[in-house]
């Protein structure tokens, strides 16, 4: 009995590892690409040009970071879903997160279509019209995240687990937030880092074993 305890408890704090890893780097990635990206308010054709030749290399990295964010944030969907308990919530969480993820990639690539040095004489309408594109698809897949996110808060409350009840509530905060405020940048991208930095702390802290009992206390039972 022992033995099992102790490959349960090891199997736990592993898979707490490997989603605070991914919490960490869809972080450290996100942030990153919002610093990389190029934003200046072009109002004229004259300059269209100019900009694209001066930040081609500043679009480019911070679409490499946003994809390397979106797997990160895949990764981190994949090892959570190990810890929760099946269930509705636990779905919806996996199919949003996913979702959300495909719309924040086509929503890049929009904004960053024109950084080829073959599309630096796009006339500015177009630009803009790309751009906009880009703006939207990038609002779903943040609200795609919001919803994700209640289904994560309605898994955790569910039942005992490796994250703490306060948390599925603090979850389900976010989730809700994010969801109308997926079109304000400036609001949803720091609720998301540091709800992304709260995750990550929680699942690097070692759980306390309960001695004498034959489960440990993330008594979750991976799917």
């Amino acid at each position: 009995m022992t033995a099992t305890v102790d490959l349960s408890a090891r199997q736990g704090l592993r898979q707490r590892r490997v989603a605070a890893a991914a919490a960490f780097a869809a972080l450290v990635l996100l942030v990153a690409a919002a610093l990389v990206a190029a934003t200046e308010d072009i109002g004229a054709q004259a300059a269209l040009a100019g900009y694209l030749d001066r930040a081609e290399g500043r679009m480019l990295g911070s679409w490499i970071l946003a994809v390397l964010a979106g797997l990160a944030w895949l990764s981190l969907a994949v090892a959570v879903r190990q810890m929760l308990p099946r269930g509705g919530g636990r779905d919806l969480f996996v199919v949003a997160a996913a979702s959300g993820q495909a719309a924040a990639w086509a929503g890049v690539s929009l904004g960053t279509a024109a950084a080829v040095p073959d599309a630096h004489q796009i006339p500015l309408p177009v630009f803009n019209a790309f751009g906009e594109a880009a703006h939207l698809a990038g609002a779903a897949g943040t609200a795609a995240i919001g919803l994700a996110l209640l289904g994560m808060a309605a898994a955790v409350r569910s039942a005992p687990g490796p994250l703490p009840g306060w948390f599925g509530w603090l979850t389900a905060g976010v989730g809700v937030l994010l969801i109308p405020a997926s079109v304000a940048g400036p609001v949803s991208l720091p609720v998301t880092w540091l709800w992304l930095l709260v995750l990550g702390t929680l699942l690097l802290r070692r759980p306390p074993l309960v001695v004498g009992r034959a489960e440990s206390a993330d008594s979750y039972v991976p799917a």
